[in-house]
């Protein structure tokens, strides 16, 4: 992760403890001894401990990632000597099949599926193996091995590790929508607790840093929270846990929702709104939260819809005349947005029927216009080059990465983007776009 440089410099941490030493304003635990709550979180709070928290939590995830990789790496060679063992048992036929392919990864893939599903179907590996289905599978992967080689066994695993991806991927957010319905998994109330404390720590950095302006630690800090209690949740034997849980959840969404609009993730701030609100929907701050996000999505109509729920709720409030005048000063933004997409659409429509591009005249003058040349011809006859396999140039992977990068730079020039804009406003028929876009494109293509 990216930090300051002054974190490395010995001489500016040096001073930076002397400062923290010596004076109470550069050091939240000056007055506070090792033994209080708060110490360790002021300490982890400090930027060159954010600073060293993240490097050592990426290096952790990196070295988890490693494990689990070499974990795979580990029970792939001892799947791989099992199910050689348990093929010996197959008829000759299928061995025949099976052993020239079994170098290629979707092979291998199959057989160890094989060898799973007969483990759990509690039938012999060589019985399940050869049933017909299975047998059909195998005789296509001979097919396109013979046919297609290495490649086209490639082309098979990768598309298998594409579906199996998308799977995994649907799966986890059904998962993700199941536990946001229930409010988290049921955990023990260990796992609870550490949870809110996590929940409430994290809560308060991002306090801490909404008030030094730093907006993106601050939301970085709620996000954190909003993960940890979203995750379990409290038992129904345990009202007093419940309560908490949902009190502090409903501050970090709250927060949440409010850093979001101030840098105009407007979807999240509306997620975490409407998270809110299904929490508590007597909350009137979470109402105008989810109020902020939609108008920031353009959604007007259902914007006012909330702020007239939060007038039905500040009937009898106390400080209902300060609610009142919130939401009035956002009904009129509304209105004044509204006001202005209804003249801009009017305007729009004024000029189209004063340039007659509705009427029937149109036509006629497009007709009377004299057609441009058009562009030469495009031939369909290509040349056949007769060209030497053993002197020609080869284009590598690498060489082809590279020419890939270029382009993209090349095609990101202002001036280029510029003249292919030009071109597409001045012609209108597809075909003569494509031919003339070729002196166009062509200089850029150039080394």
């Amino acid at each position: 992760p990216e930090y300051d440089e002054r974190f490395n410099d010995p001489e500016w941490l040096k001073e930076q403890f002397r400062q923290e030493r010596d004076d109470p304003r550069e050091n939240a635990n000056f007055w506070l001894s090792p033994s209080d709550p708060e110490f360790f979180n002021n300490a982890a709070r400090k930027p060159y401990a954010k600073a060293l928290l993240k490097c050592e939590d990426h290096w952790n995830r990196r070295r988890n990632i490693w494990l689990e990789q070499f974990d795979n790496v580990r029970r792939l060679n001892e799947s791989r000597e099992t199910v050689g063992e348990m093929l010996e048992d197959c008829n000759p036929e299928t061995k025949r099949l099976v052993q020239p392919m079994l170098k290629h990864r979707i092979v291998e893939l199959f057989m160890l599926h094989a060898s799973q599903k007969a483990k759990e179907l509690d039938i012999p590996f060589e019985r399940y193996l050869q049933n017909e289905e299975n047998l059909q599978s195998l005789h296509d992967f001979r097919k396109t091995a013979d046919s297609e080689g290495a490649r086209g066994m490639e082309d098979l695993y990768r598309a298998w590790d594409f579906r199996n991806t998308r799977v995994q991927l649907e799966n986890q957010e059904r998962e993700d929508r199941e536990l946001k319905l229930v409010g988290g998994t049921l955990g023990t109330m260990e796992e609870l607790k550490e949870a809110l404390t996590l929940g409430a720590r994290c809560k308060e950095d991002g306090v801490v840093e909404w008030n030094k302006g730093n907006l993106d630690e601050a939301i970085s800090s709620w996000r954190q929270a909003h993960k940890a209690l979203n995750k379990v949740r409290a038992p129904h034997t345990h009202p007093a846990e419940q309560e908490a849980k949902r009190e502090l959840h409903m501050s970090v969404l709250k927060n949440l929702a409010q850093a979001a609009i101030k840098l105009g993730n407007w979807n999240e701030a509306l997620e975490a709104s409407d998270m809110a609100v299904s929490l508590d929907d007597q909350d009137h701050k979470a109402w105008f939260r989810k109020a902020c996000a939609l108008e920031g999505l353009g959604r007007l109509r259902e914007a006012e819809a909330c702020l007239r729920r939060i007038d039905d709720l500040a009937v009898g409030r106390a400080d209902r005349d300060r609610i009142m005048k919130d939401t009035q000063a956002k009904r009129d933004r509304l209105q004044a947005l509204s006001t202005r997409d209804e003249a801009s659409q009017k305007r729009m429509l004024q000029g189209g029927v004063k340039k007659a591009i509705f009427s029937e005249e149109r036509d006629t003058r497009a007709a009377a216009l004299p057609a441009r040349p058009g562009p030469p011809l495009i031939s369909h006859k290509v040349a056949v080059v007769n060209v030497d396999d053993a002197t020609r140039k080869r284009l590598t992977r690498d060489a082809a990465e590279d020419i890939l990068v270029e382009l993209k730079a090349a095609y990101n020039d202002p001036l280029f983007r510029k003249q292919v804009r030009k071109l597409a406003h001045d012609v209108n028929d597809q075909g003569e776009f494509i031919a003339y876009l070729n002196r166009v494109a062509l200089p850029v293509q150039r080394p």
